[in-house]
Order: structure tokens, then sequence, then C-alpha cells
């Protein structure tokens, strides 16, 4: 798959550019990206591996069952249904150090709040920090590297990013919520995960709160997960970073596209904003002729009133 292949399946229907790569990450988590492998240990074994690592640090292990009735869609091979609870050895929000933004110091542990996670990485341009004693207080909203950070809250709700490898300590506000995977390996492909259609529609369909917008803990760690077997995640983290550049490109031969348009209709309204008598009737009818395409764009209102606009002053001139 190239540029030519997203270009043919969204260029052609005036779909938003960012819809390719929703549809990348909802064939990924759907098992429809890359083959399955009959030699790769499958993901009920990587459950087990899960299971031990959460009786090792004496968690909850509670497996639940799903109702094949009501599974969301049907599991390739070696795939296996779970719950966000079961896979995950921490789940849950932040918290607000005592005193609120009074305890913010100019320096020291950084405090990171909804607004600096986003799905690509970390934005610390705009980091909080607090002293070491409060973070030690706050010890259960402490995150690692190669934890999930999630917003739960607000307007930013959904967005989601995974920590570093070599972040040093820091610590998280109850708007964010920390999903550190019992087995490591297996959070490049949740990442994927929680961005994908799929997942986002469970985290804004379980929401609470009457216009507030929330993720309650309870909730998030019973949205059902389709875990691939961990040789089959790594394929499928692999092959979404390539059609990420791919959407890249799609993108940015987008926005050319739209520039190149904008500069050929200022240059074609301006022959007819400031008229010459002469070429006035031939420039009307190439105006009529080539801006057509602005009436199934996102300015098809605009481009029909011009269009109203031109064929009024051509047919009673300048």
């Amino acid at each position: 798959m190239g540029i030519a292949s997203l270009e043919a399946a969204f260029a052609a229907a005036s779909l938003p550019a960012t819809l390719p790569r929703w549809f990348v990450l909802d064939l990924a988590v759907r098992g429809k990206l890359v083959e399955q492998d009959a030699e790769d240990e499958p993901a009920s074994e990587l459950l087990k591996k899960i299971t031990a690592a959460k009786t090792k640090l004496r968690l909850k292990v509670s497996a639940i069952p799903h109702d094949t009735d009501e599974i969301p869609f049907l599991l390739p091979t070696g795939w296996h249904w779970t719950t966000v609870g079961e896979i995950c050895s921490k789940t849950g929000s932040g918290s607000t150090p005592r005193g609120g933004k009074d305890v913010y110091k100019p320096s020291g542990v950084p405090f990171l709040r909804s607004q600096n996670v986003y799905d690509v990485g970390l934005r610390l341009n705009d980091v909080a920090f607090i002293d070491y004693e409060t973070h030690q207080r706050m010890g259960s909203s402490k995150f690692l590297p190669r934890d999930l950070l999630l917003n739960i809250t607000g307007g930013s709700m959904g967005r989601c990013c995974l920590v570093p490898d070599k972040f040093g300590e820091a610590n998280v506000s109850q708007h964010v919520s920390i999903l550190r995977l019992a087995v490591r390996g297996t959070e490049r492909f949740m990442h994927l995960l929680v961005r994908s259609p799929y997942f986002q529609a469970f985290i804004f369909e379980e929401q609470t709160g009457a216009g507030r917008g929330g993720l309650p803990k309870n909730r998030m760690d019973n949205i059902a997960v389709a875990l691939p077997p961990l040789a089959e995640q790594s394929r499928i983290v692999a092959k979404v970073a390539e059609l990420m550049v791919l959407c890249d490109q799609l993108e940015a031969a987008r926005a050319e596209r739209e520039v190149a348009r904008g500069t050929f209709t200022l240059s074609t309204l301006a022959k007819l904003n400031t008229p010459n008598s002469e070429t006035f009737g031939q420039d009307a009818r190439f105006a009529l002729a080539h801006l057509a395409p602005l009436a199934r764009t996102g300015e098809a209102g605009q481009g029909r009133a011009r269009r109203r606009s031109l064929r009024h002053r051509h047919r009673h001139g300048p």
C-alpha cells in the first residue's frame, strides 16, 4: 500500500484527511492489518504470563468471561478477549496536590496535567512542578516509563500517550489515568488500541457527569480488549508506523493542494474584481468552469455564492 492507494481510497471521496489514520488503527485492533502466523504463541499463553506477573505482585486476578453473544467482533485465530483491568497491573487516575496550584514550584518533580498529554507524546512546554515531599505523599499517582497516560475528563478526553523509556520521576493530575501493563512489551499495541475508533467509542459511551465527561476506573477496567499474540503485536505496531508515514504524506499533499487551490482562486477572482472589459467574458467563463470544485469542498457554500455572483456579472457585465 502506497500514497497512491491512500489517495484513491480517501481523496476521491473528499473525506477528512485524518480519517485514514482512524481506518488504519481500526484494522489494526481487529486483526485485519497484518497476516496471522500459526507459529505465534497464542494470546491465551500471554494471558497466563499476565496472570503470573500480577500474582507475583500480589494483585487480584479475576478473569471476566465474555458472552459469545455480546463480543464486539469475531477474533482472528490466536487472539483472545480480555479487559483493560485484566491486562493491567495498575489503572486509575492521578490526584491533585493539597493546596492545588498554590503548591506549584518553579522547578522540581514534573506534575503532568491533561494539557501535557497528546496522542503523539508528552508536551512539556506548559508543565507544572511540585516539590519532592508532595510527590512522595502522592504515591498512588506516580507514573513510570512505558506507562500509558489517558485523559479521562473534559474536552481532551481520549487523548493518550506512551511515557518515554527514559522519563524520570513524575506525577499526574486527577484528570489523567495511568494504565500500566502487567507484561512489558504489550504497551505499544495498547497505545494503538486506546487511540482506535473502537476504544474511543467506549470512552465516550462510558462517560458520566452531565456535560462534563468522565471515565470512572471501574468502567474503564471493564472495556473489552481484543488481545493478539505478542509476536503479532510487534508486527502490527511496525505496520501502523509504516502506514502513518504514508498518512503524513497524504495530509501534506492535501495541504499543498489546498494552498494551490487558494492561490488559483484568488488569482481567478482578482481578474473579476478588477475586470477588464475586453477580457471579462472570457475570464468569467474560465472562473465558472474551474471554480466548480469549491462546491464539493468544505467551502461549498462560499463556492455556490461565488458562482451565482459570477453568473450575474457574466450576464449583466462588470
